[in-house]
């Protein structure tokens, strides 16, 4: 059995993200909840987040229509002048996630709706963070939530 639609879209884009050669390289995660820590900076997280069912159809089996909410951010440290660091890994993330518009097949449509900053001065050293709002269209019937629908 495949894994669950939410979680192959996240995966599509963080190995889109890593093969798309950005200033993070190899340095993506996927499903990270801890920092990063500043020896791995500049680096990208990719998670999850809520969704959004419609069902389709009256009867069971029912097709549905799920929005998933995904958040990818860009790390870098916080030095002179770190905003042209954390623009320009921004920059190459667009770039990739606006190449694979279906995340690799697994949905509709992957559009980008909102970015939002955090300076975290609180770490050992200071870091900046930029997070791309993403929301993927998927189909699926409610019995294979792991097959999405053409």
């Amino acid at each position: 059995m495949a894994a669950h639609i939410a979680k192959q879209v996240i995966d599509a884009i963080g190995a889109a993200i890593v093969a798309g050669a950005t200033a993070a390289g190899s340095r993506v995660y996927v499903g990270r909840i801890t920092p990063v820590p500043q020896a791995d900076l500049p680096a990208v997280t990719v998670n999850g987040g809520d969704e959004q069912i419609e069902q389709l159809t009256a009867r069971a089996p029912h097709q549905q229509h799920r929005v998933i909410q995904i958040d990818v951010a860009v790390h870098v440290k916080a030095l002179d002048a770190y905003d042209t660091n954390a623009y320009l890994l921004l920059q190459q993330v667009e770039h990739v996630i606006a190449a694979i518009p279906t995340a690799g097949g697994k949905a509709r449509n992957l559009r980008l709706t909102e970015v939002s900053w955090e300076r975290v001065a609180d770490a050992e050293q200071p870091i900046v963070r930029a997070t791309l709002g993403l929301s993927a269209d998927v189909y699926v019937m409610n019995n294979a939530v792991d097959v999405p629908l053409a």
